[in-house]
């Protein structure tokens, strides 16, 4: 039951992450058909952004952006749920999707850092048959292991950026993606400073 629990959960990561590409390629689309909408050539200011969920909460600097959209798909057969938070920062032309995947304490050994890793490579190749892996490496947040996926990919023959960081603290597992057009450089310079900035902790009993 914990394969099959996995497996579906890493299916849905996919599916949220071939929509957030397709989302991205709309929004760059439209920007470029409407001048008013164009990435700002002004430094990009940022900001600290919180989402609690879940009992979890992750923190992390963002530029500008509206509010969080959030949906959530509950499976108890399986004994897992995901909540997806998604949200585009017009003026830095930068898709976020944040999804908390929150699995059943059934007995079974939570899930570890390799294999949500290898979960999420099959979800990327599956969702975007990536062009190119630009870094696949282990990175620390504030004292937690965590994964940085960066990779490239087309869309109706424009060029795109995905960074993905993955962490897993027991039966929580977070998934944070920021995706761009390739040639963006409002915020590609700082895009570093966004995946280093985010930490995730479990909240405090009152």
């Amino acid at each position: 039951m914990t394969a099959v629990k996995y497996a579906y959960a890493f299916i849905a990561l996919g599916i949220c992450a071939a929509s957030l590409g397709a989302t991205t390629a709309q929004a760059a689309e439209a920007a470029a058909s409407s001048p008013a909408q164009t990435e700002t050539t002004a430094p990009i200011a940022l900001a600290p952004v919180t989402i609690s969920d879940h009992g979890e909460t992750l923190t992390m600097l963002l530029p500008q952006l509206p509010a969080f959209q959030k949906e959530e798909q509950s499976f108890p057969a399986i004994g897992f749920s995901i909540s997806k938070y998604t949200a585009r920062a017009e003026a830095a032309g930068l898709d976020v999707l944040v999804q908390h995947s929150v699995f059943a304490d059934d007995g079974t050994a939570p899930p570890t850092l390799d294999e949500a890793v290898a979960g999420a490579r099959d979800a990327i190749a599956a969702a975007y048959q990536p062009d190119r892996m630009m870094r696949n490496e282990r990175i620390d947040l504030g004292g937690v292991p965590a994964h940085l996926f960066s990779y490239s990919y087309t869309v109706n023959g424009a060029s795109y950026i995905d960074d993905s960081i993955v962490v897993v603290i027991g039966f929580n597992q977070w998934n944070i993606t920021l995706a761009r057009r390739a040639d963006n450089t409002a915020v590609a310079p700082r895009i570093d400073e966004l995946l280093t900035s985010i930490r995730v902790q479990a909240d405090k009993a009152e």
